[in-house]
């Protein structure tokens, strides 16, 4: 599995596909999505407090929610101090380095658990590769040891930083951490990388689906696209679970009315941009249209359970998919 990873990164440094990678995205952005791409943007922008954070909001000092945030800037063509969101990209990756825990128990976490860990190092990573900002160096390899302690036997992690038990939500938000953090020049140990897939794989149901745990069954969309994009994002593109997982993806189609909504989309639209041809045209053309559709007047989207930020952040790095201008998103 490490030659994968090994060439993978070569291809993604060279912007040449790797094998089983597709290269035939078309353009699917629109004069209506673009603008409601900016206006989301614009919303962020807005209520985006000095310091960084999103203040009183819900969930809006969660530092996966400002590094949803972040992101959202970066993939909308801002770097931290250039460009329209340059100051809200560095200041986002400022609030996330200001809050990593010093503590002996849990040096170098993002929050209160690896779910918002995972995130997190996901948009600091991307922020640090976009300035080089030595400051963010040595806070994103604490947060990648973090990530790296707390994996495992079977090759997952679950909610604590703590080894314990193990889910494939928790599991991906690590594997897209420790993908951005490679994409930097961290580097992950092969025996880290070939635990997580074989994990991954494990949770691999026979309809294509992922299990919440191995050996659970069949599981949702939002689950399924979480693990085949961490898949991918190890260097597994061609696997039969991998394939099967798309498929499932794809043939199930996304709901609004699911309360992981958003979060479904962070996944699944990069798993159907990975695979391309007629899976990103026939996914994403509805995709678009219903963001576009249920987009507030104010430029926001909602989200009951999570709130207005988180939803409108994921809502917006949806709609600037296609623009493919974060490293994450492109392989």
């Amino acid at each position: 599995m490490i030659k994968y990873f090994i060439y993978l990164f070569l291809a993604t440094v060279l912007c040449l596909p790797s094998s089983g990678f597709s290269a035939d995205r078309d353009y699917l952005g629109t004069p209506g999505s673009e603008k409601a791409a900016e206006r989301a943007l614009e919303w962020l922008a807005k209520n985006q407090l000095e310091d960084g954070s999103f203040g009183k909001a819900t969930l809006g000092t969660n530092a996966a929610i400002v590094g949803f945030a972040g992101l959202a800037f970066l993939a909308g063509g801002s770097v931290p101090g250039r460009g329209k969101y340059g100051k809200n990209v560095k200041i986002a990756g400022d609030y996330i380095a200001s809050i990593q825990s010093k503590d002996s128990k849990t040096y170098g976490l993002f929050g209160r658990t690896m779910y918002e860990h995972g995130f997190a190092t996901v948009a600091i990573c991307e922020i640090y590769g976009m300035s080089r900002n030595e400051a963010y160096k040595k806070v994103v390899q604490d947060a990648v040891n973090l990530i790296l302690i707390c994996q495992n036997q079977k090759g997952g992690w679950r909610y604590s930083p703590r080894i314990a038990d193990d889910d494939v939500t928790v599991t991906s938000c690590q594997v897209q951490a420790l993908r951005a953090a490679r994409d930097v020049g961290i580097v992950i140990p092969k025996e880290t990388i070939e635990k997580a897939t074989a994990y991954l794989l494990s949770c691999s149901a026979a309809n294509g689906s992922m299990s919440y745990q191995p050996g659970q069954g069949g599981g949702g969309i939002e689950r399924t696209g979480a693990g085949v994009l961490s898949l991918m994002a190890l260097g597994d593109y061609t696997s039969k679970e991998v394939e099967k997982g798309a498929d499932f993806v794809l043939k199930s189609g996304a709901s609004e009315a699911s309360n992981h909504y958003f979060y479904g989309l962070y996944y699944c639209n990069q798993v159907m941009f990975q695979k391309g041809g007629e899976y990103w045209k026939n996914w994403y053309s509805q995709v678009r249209e219903t963001l576009v559709a249920i987009q507030k007047g104010d430029g926001s989207f909602t989200s009951n359970q999570y709130g207005t930020v988180y939803a409108t952040a994921l809502g917006a790095i949806a709609l600037e998919l296609p623009n493919g201008y974060l490293p994450l998103f492109e392989r």
